[in-house]
């Protein structure tokens, strides 16, 4: 993986924040659209996540290249444009975890580290 745990306190914030806000599923934003798939949350039985998975045999397929096919099959493109596609009663219950918060720059629940994936 390419993502670390800063604090274990931190993943224990995410988690009381998913509770407030009946999320039953949270993924940081990146840039420039979408969600990024390297950090993912989520509670027993979310609806988000069923319908991921129930999606992943349609989207098992050969996209051109083998970025774009983990991009659309399993990646970032994929999470996105997943949950574009769903009803507003399933993304309400998605906790979108912003950009200042996972990336680099400012205060961050993640560390990123060096890799190729």
């Amino acid at each position: 993986l390419d993502v670390g745990c800063q604090k274990n306190k931190d993943l224990a914030d995410i988690s009381n924040s998913m509770g407030r806000l009946n999320a039953t599923a949270a993924l940081p934003l990146t840039q420039p659209v979408g969600f990024s798939n390297d950090v993912l949350f989520a509670t027993k039985g979310s609806p988000f996540f069923k319908e991921l998975i129930d999606a992943l045999p349609i989207k098992n397929k050969w996209f051109a290249t083998p970025y774009l096919t983990v991009m659309f099959s399993t990646g970032p493109m994929f999470l996105s444009l997943q949950y574009l596609a769903m009803l507003p009663s399933i993304k309400a219950q998605v906790l979108a975890i912003p950009e200042e918060l996972y990336t680099e720059r400012g205060t961050r629940y993640f560390k990123h580290l060096r890799g190729s994936t």
